[in-house]
């Protein structure tokens, strides 16, 4: 492990061994120091991109912390994940989102570096982030019709961005500047929110339970989130309703995972991996479609529209049409919606033998596959040379593992 790496290893062990949750939850990211961020600010940041989270530190000024505020700076970034502050802009102004977010969750973390947004003084403690963005805004314009040149709201780009260099957060809620903005989230682009709510009640799921099962109790766990993240517990440890549209952009980021590359691009020569200029490993996917008899039309569009869905995720998909025989395979990719449509045929009996076997001699070389189906036929005898998962929308009994049972109401 590097120098520059031990500095985050170190503050992530240090909240483990405090029993904090952020420190489990952090074991789930891809944290890393590096020389230095897009853009101005280069303190911190949290990205979601394609199903992972990553955290990037800037290993200058981190390495100038003392331990006690590294350990609160990662407390404060995987804050940023558990309020969801990468998937709630909606359309907001990115530097006002940010600087409101950390006014949201700054006031429940200790021994954060000075130059952390705080609260303004007169407004109300512990509001969600959203009202703390609402006054911001009024805040800015209030500072552009007084002409003070440098307020959010006159630097406010058709991007939806602010300046970031604002003004003093100290003075009253009557006057003064818009705080400068202290860390970045990138959240999830407009067809990655709904990806990014998921995977973040998923990762907190799974880890609840991990320490659940490894004795912690559930009332000890809520005293170690980071302010308002314990309202989350009890939801969160309840039995999860599996969306089996979430659950395949899941599988599709596994594949991704399984090859050598271990972040989101080959790194550059700046080591920041997340922002390389170099494609991101795209898995080779295959995806076979039940349209046997007891497939309705409405679920049988259902699957299709899934595969326009991966068709934007990923360059191309190799596309299986089935029902007791293979019927048709073809590659889809964007702009081909009008030819996927015309695929549905088949509604003969069910077998997944056919497809399997297809699979294996011809697309073996694929680094996965789906198969959505009701699940009315035994599992195949052969097995398939590449992961695969089964999405099954009705029969409780189908045996093909791993499973996704989900309802064609899902």
């Amino acid at each position: 492990m590097s120098r520059k790496q031990d500095l985050i290893e170190h503050a992530i062990m240090e909240l483990i061994s405090d029993r904090d949750f952020d420190g489990y939850l952090l074991t789930r990211f891809d944290c890393k120091c590096i020389d230095k961020l897009p853009g101005d600010i280069q303190t911190a940041a949290l990205v979601y991109d394609r199903g992972r989270f990553f955290i990037r530190v800037v290993y200058e000024w981190f390495s100038k912390l003392t331990n006690a505020q590294r350990v609160a700076v990662m407390k404060h970034e995987v804050g940023h994940f558990v309020l969801k502050h990468m998937s709630r802009r909606n359309g907001r102004y990115d530097v006002l989102w940010n600087i409101a977010g950390d006014m949201a969750l700054n006031q429940d973390i200790t021994n954060l570096p000075e130059d952390t947004v705080k609260l303004v003084r007169g407004w109300p403690a512990h509001e969600p982030t959203e009202i703390y963005y609402d006054k911001l805004l009024q805040m800015a314009k209030k500072q552009q019709k007084g002409g003070k040149g440098k307020g959010s709201g006159k630097g406010q780009n058709q991007k939806g961005s602010a300046d970031p260099n604002q003004g003093d957060q100290e003075k009253g809620e009557s006057g003064g500047d818009v705080p400068k903005q202290w860390d970045t989230v990138m959240d999830a682009s407009p067809t990655e929110g709904n990806d990014a709510d998921s995977m973040t009640d998923d990762i907190l799921r799974e880890t609840i339970k991990e320490r659940l099962n490894a004795g912690d109790n559930a009332d000890n766990l809520r005293g170690l989130h980071a302010g308002a993240l314990s309202s989350y517990v009890d939801d969160l440890t309840k039995p999860p309703m599996i969306d089996w549209k979430q659950a395949i952009t899941r599988f599709v980021a596994s594949l991704s995972e399984v090859q050598t590359r271990l972040t989101l691009k080959k790194p550059d020569r700046r080591c920041i991996s997340p922002y390389g200029k170099k494609r991101e490993y795209l898995p080779a996917l295959v995806v076979c479609i039940d349209t046997s008899g007891s497939v309705s039309n409405e679920l049988l569009s259902e699957f299709f529209s899934q595969i326009a869905l991966l068709g934007r995720i990923l360059s191309e998909v190799d596309v299986v049409i089935a029902d007791a025989d293979v019927q048709d395979y073809f590659v889809y990719h964007r702009g081909l919606e009008a030819t996927l449509k015309k695929k549905g045929y088949g509604r003969g009996g069910t077998d997944f033998e056919p497809a399997v076997r297809y699979i294996n001699k011809n697309l073996g070389d694929r680094d996965g596959a789906i198969y959505l189906t009701d699940g009315f036929c035994p599992a195949p005898q052969t097995k398939c040379k590449i992961p695969i998962i089964w999405v099954v929308t009705d029969n409780d009994e189908f045996e093909g593992r791993p499973k996704i049972k989900v309802n064609d109401k899902s």
